[in-house]
């Protein structure tokens, strides 16, 4: 399963569908607001419920995903979750930012629906390399 916060309605709905296509098999969890998923994560009811990785958007109104990261790796449960981070933004700050509060990867936002297929492809090999190098 896979975790994916984004404020913007229309790339949830567009990464949704690049891994429909790219990967069928992939369950998918979506949230609207970084204060929806740390809610979720928190919620002792949900517990049992632990993605292979996750992906956030960097931008995003009330929590930013570097903010949502920092809180969310306090968790034990997300202590060593793969995060990857999506953004239209290419700042150097940006990127340094997000990997200090434990992101592991940071990849530019595509703008085509092919582009987010790509993407969709890159990740999954992305996350089975991390998940092999940590002899998982």
């Amino acid at each position: 399963m896979v975790f994916i916060i984004d404020d913007d309605k229309d790339d949830l709905e567009l990464i949704a569908a690049a891994y429909r296509e790219v990967n069928k098999n992939e369950k998918l969890k979506l949230f609207e607001t970084s204060l929806d998923f740390l809610a979720f994560t928190s919620d002792p009811k949900n517990a049992g419920i632990i993605p292979s990785y996750v992906i956030s958007d960097l931008k995003m109104p009330a929590m930013d995903g570097i903010r949502m990261i920092e809180r969310l790796r306090k968790q034990h449960s997300y202590e060593t979750i793969p995060v990857i981070m999506l953004s239209t933004s290419s700042l150097i700050s940006d990127l340094e930012r997000s990997y200090n509060a434990g992101v592991n990867c940071f990849l530019i936002k595509p703008d085509t629906y092919n582009g987010w297929k790509s993407t969709v492809s890159t990740v999954q090999t992305w996350v089975k390399r991390w998940y092999a190098s940590v002899g998982v």
